[in-house]
This record gives structure tokens, C-alpha cells and sequence, in this order.
């Protein structure tokens, strides 16, 4: 555990020099939400759509693109790792490669906490106080990070992809994304209910989606069925990660020899 502990330390210890990109960082957040809110309260007005207000929906967007600026460079880096060789040395080495990059990256998570203490106000400012008390806060904000990791994993897949297509992994990632990004506008509330079912399935609809309607809806049972979701999406997630790894790793051994 405690080699773990050192590459995240030192992983975290590059994350945080490099203070430019997280000013850069917030004012193309900041930039995309002001746009955004403002297009939102130009279209919908005071129109409710599937019990979602003008106010709803900024609050929505704010959460769910707060939550893709976690881990969005983490599928090339490990990408990187896998087609330039560096992960032959890896696995010589007494650890296991999987648990050292997940160790690494989750330390991406200060860089959406540092966001965050800012982007609450800009929140305030643009869309105004959302009903929602101190519990209902912890409680989704727990499931932002179960988001956060279940959008870590799918880095790691992505990623891991590089032991079988053998090359960069940009246009894989990039379809991925998409899929993703097209919850952080919108709510799969708005999609017909035959595909809300389909698309429920989809471990990519709880990155943003889950925690996003829980924030702006709270309820204990939406909570629950919230966490569930998560919780499912994370155990399916593992299990294609560690089935993915184990053999591309052997198939890169059978190549080596």
C-alpha cells in the first residue's frame, strides 16, 4: 500500500506544480458556463420540461462539466505508457501497473475540488440558490465522486484499449466523450421513456448524469436508486477493466517472446 502512497504523492506533487493550468483551466470552465447558462435562460425561460426549471437545468450543466474536467487527459497518458513501451518496465517492476495508475489519477480529484471552491459562487451568480440542504449536499456529493471514479475506469479502458488496437487511442476517446458529454446538456429525463431504459444500461450516462439530477433533485430515494446506479456501473466497469488488462498483458507477452 504504502508504494501506492508514494506514486500519488509524487503524482500529486507534479498535478499541483503547474498552478497556470488550473487558472486556464477555470476561466474556459467559467467561459463555457456563463455561455451556456445564458443560452439556457434565453430558450427555456420559465418553461418547466420533465420537471426541469430554467435554474434546474444551469445547475445541472455547472455539476456535470465540473465532473468531466476530472481525468480527461488520464485515457492518453496511459495510452502513451502502453505504445511508446513503457509498460514492459512497468511490469517488471513489484507492483502491479493497474493499481499504480488508478493510485496516480485519483489524485486528479484536488484538481476538481480546487474548481469547485470556485465554480459554487459562479454557480450562485449565474443561476441562484438551489433547494437543497447540508445533508442532501454530503449525499451528492458522494455520488459525484463515485462518478468520478466509474469516469476514471473508463479512462483506464480506454487506455488499456492501446494493448489491442496497438496504436493512439484519440479516436476511441473522443467517441466516448461525446457520449458523455451529450448528458452534461442534457438530461436523459428529456429522451423518450423506451431509450431512458436503454441508455441507463450505459455506464457512461452516470458520470455526469446521476450525480447532476441528484444535486438539482435530491430526494433520499433518488439517492438510493442513485448510489445503485453508481455502484453497478463500477462493478461493471472493473470487471471489464481487469478481464481487458489480463489479457492484452498476455497477449503483449506472447508478442515479446
Amino acid at each position: 500500500m504504502k508504494k501506492y502512497l508514494y506514486f500519488a504523492k509524487y503524482y500529486f506533487k507534479n498535478l499541483v506544480s503547474n498552478k497556470f493550468a488550473y487558472i486556464t483551466e477555470f476561466i474556459s470552465y467559467a467561459a463555457y458556463i456563463l455561455v451556456i447558462t445564458q443560452l439556457f435562460s434565453y430558450i427555456f425561460k420559465d418553461k418547466v420540461i420533465e420537471g426541469f426549471t430554467v435554474k434546474d437545468l444551469m445547475w445541472y450543466v455547472i455539476i456535470g462539466e465540473l465532473i468531466l474536467k476530472g481525468f480527461h487527459y488520464s485515457c492518453r497518458i496511459i495510452g502513451n505508457d502502453i505504445t511508446n513501451g513503457n509498460i514492459a518496465y512497468n511490469l517488471s517492476k513489484p507492483y502491479n501497473f493497474m493499481k499504480r495508475i488508478i493510485a496516480e489519477h485519483l489524485t486528479t480529484i484536488i484538481t476538481v475540488a480546487i474548481i469547485t471552491i470556485f465554480s459554487i459562487p459562479l454557480g450562485l451568480i449565474v443561476a441562484g440558490k438551489i433547494e437543497i440542504n447540508a445533508v442532501g449536499i454530503l449525499l451528492s456529493v458522494l455520488v459525484t465522486l463515485l462518478g468520478l471514479f466509474v469516469l476514471l475506469l473508463i479512462n483506464l479502458i480506454v487506455g488499456i484499449s492501446a494493448l489491442w488496437v496497438g496504436k493512439d487511442i484519440s479516436s476511441i476517446w473522443l467517441i466516448v466523450s461525446k457520449m458523455m458529454l451529450v448528458f452534461v446538456f442534457t438530461p436523459i429525463d428529456f429522451l423518450p421513456k423506451t431509450l431512458q431504459s436503454i441508455v441507463k444500461i450505459l455506464p457512461t450516462t452516470h458520470v455526469t448524469y446521476t450525480p447532476s439530477q441528484l444535486f438539482v433533485h435530491f430526494s433520499y430515494s433518488n439517492f438510493i436508486q442513485s448510489l445503485g446506479y453508481e455502484i453497478y456501473s463500477i462493478i461493471l466497469l472493473l470487471i471489464v477493466c481487469v478481464i481487458m488488462y489480463k489479457k492484452g498483458v498476455k497477449k503483449l507477452n506472447v508478442n515479446s517472446i
